[in-house]
């Protein structure tokens, strides 16, 4: 199944600098043989990006303060999903990753 993404909602005016707004859907993907979902929230600012599932949740990138950096990076993040076959962030993807560098 390929990644869904969501558009973002259309906001007007200022972003606000201080507090923490609700977490938006931006994309869904299959990994292995689970749904995950991409959420996206603003907090004191700046967007924070999760990869939740059943099961474990991971902070996927926070600090990103542009449109254009959060759909680069969303569109990076689904594009290695879908290529992995499994998330991204998970620890098994990772050791494998850490591990291929070594050699």
């Amino acid at each position: 199944m390929p990644a869904t993404l969501t558009p973002p909602p259309v906001t007007t005016g200022p972003a606000p600098k201080h507090g923490t707004n609700p977490r938006r859907q931006l994309a869904t993907y299959q990994a292995a043989d689970e749904t995950r979902t991409i959420y996206g929230q603003r907090v004191d600012g700046t967007v924070r990006l999760t990869d939740v599932g059943p099961g474990r949740s991971y902070l996927v990138e926070s600090g990103i303060d542009t449109n254009a950096s959060l759909t680069a990076l969303l569109t990076d993040y689904l594009q290695q999903a879908e290529q992995l076959a499994s998330c991204p962030m998970a620890k098994s993807v990772l050791g494998d990753y850490l591990h291929q560098l070594a050699d």
